[in-house]
């Protein structure tokens, strides 16, 4: 059973928002009604990266369940700093937080990977390719990787060109339903992943508050009101 925080993610649609720094937590809390599950706290697009602000904000949001990502600007992120400092500031961060998301490409990722798990957190490793949709062999040896390293979740995120593509994710994660994936196809052909995916097994999808952080994602409400057309049955 894998859980982030108290939320056990059991099949049921969880949606994990996507929010910057200066996002007032009572008002997360009443959108709460809209479905929002997880809060994904986007430390690398933080106004201010001083550790104690950090925390700071964190702890704003200590009544959700808290999945904290530092991205880097190689996959997406607003990381350009140094993977050691990258490094340093997840272990201040992971005390306060349920989860991690550290991208298998990074250099730290094991070390990120074994720290959170040794301070009782989940761990998610995660893969953005912006580009194209790897092959479902190329999909597959990502997933090894990742979870070589431990992985509780492994998320998987690619740019759609084409229905093709969303197959070959839909594909990929239907074979390995029961390897704790999150799958996403990105920009306009992968909206439908955003709301369809969840059916399939991938355990998280993610909405911004008002926009969306990653090509093709939908807000909350948008995201919501899919969701409750969808899944009428979601807890």
């Amino acid at each position: 059973m894998v859980k982030i925080g108290t939320l056990v993610l059991d099949g049921s649609p969880r949606v994990a928002v996507s929010v910057r720094d200066g996002v007032f937590a009572q008002f997360l809390r009443a959108e709460k009604k809209y479905g929002l599950d997880v809060v994904e706290l986007r430390i690398d697009l933080f106004s201010c990266l001083d550790e104690q602000y950090v925390i700071t904000e964190i702890k704003k949001y200590a009544a959700f369940p808290i999945l904290a990502t530092i991205r880097s600007a190689r996959e997406g992120g607003g990381w350009k700093k140094s993977e050691k400092k990258r490094l340093h500031l997840f272990n201040v961060v992971i005390p306060h937080v349920h989860a991690v998301d550290i991208e298998l490409s990074s250099p730290i990722a094991k070390e990120v990977a074994q720290r959170a798990r040794r301070a009782g957190k989940t761990v998610l490793v995660s893969h953005h390719n912006f580009m194209h949709t790897p092959a479902k062999p190329a999909l597959e040896k990502i997933l090894k990787q990742a979870k070589s390293i431990r992985a509780d979740i492994v998320k998987i995120a690619a740019e759609a060109h084409n229905l093709n593509d969303v197959r070959t994710l839909a594909d990929f994660l239907l074979t390995h339903r029961q390897e704790n994936l999150v799958v996403i196809a990105m920009g306009k052909e992968g909206v439908v992943s955003r709301i369809l995916f969840p059916a399939l097994g991938s355990f998280l999808t993610y909405a911004g508050l008002e926009d969306g952080l990653a090509p093709g994602q939908l807000n909350l409400a948008q995201t919501s009101e899919w969701l409750k057309k969808l899944y009428p049955n979601k807890k």
